[in-house]
């Protein structure tokens, strides 16, 4: 399951694999009370999924950078819907990283390596009860 921007990309890409991590926020710095316990303002839970991202064979090199092109663009964010738990789950990320590699040129083509990219939510995506 990968759609970025409201676009379906599961057969122009595999996921070969989904690293899902997490970071709790906080807001104002953290105290110690006069008690002695550790006191945190807890805003949320913010996720991140570093995808590594296969090409389908099937299709075109200019398709594939086209995806590129998409994961790469300066914006301040892209709404995903990725995999999380034993579903999906939908949010506003930014991408701030990814890679691939030129492999060979092919004539007028050039084919470019599988690629990984991180995205991490904009905000916490779950908040304290």
């Amino acid at each position: 399951m990968l759609k970025i921007d409201g676009i379906d990309f599961s057969e122009l890409v595999i996921e070969n694999d989904i690293e899902e991590s997490f970071e709790l926020v906080e807001g104002e710095p953290s105290t110690v009370t006069q008690a002695g316990r550790d006191w945190y303002d807890v805003i949320g839970t913010r996720y991140t999924h570093t995808l590594s991202i296969l090409r389908n064979d099937s299709f075109s090199p200019e398709k594939w950078d086209e995806f590129y092109s998409l994961v790469s663009s300066p914006v301040d964010f892209h709404t995903v819907e990725v995999d999380h738990e034993q579903g999906s789950i939908e949010y506003d990320a930014h991408i701030f990283t990814g890679a691939r590699k030129l492999l060979r040129i092919t004539g007028n083509k050039k084919i470019w390596s599988d690629m990984t990219i991180t995205l991490k939510a904009a905000e916490p995506q779950r908040r304290p009860q």
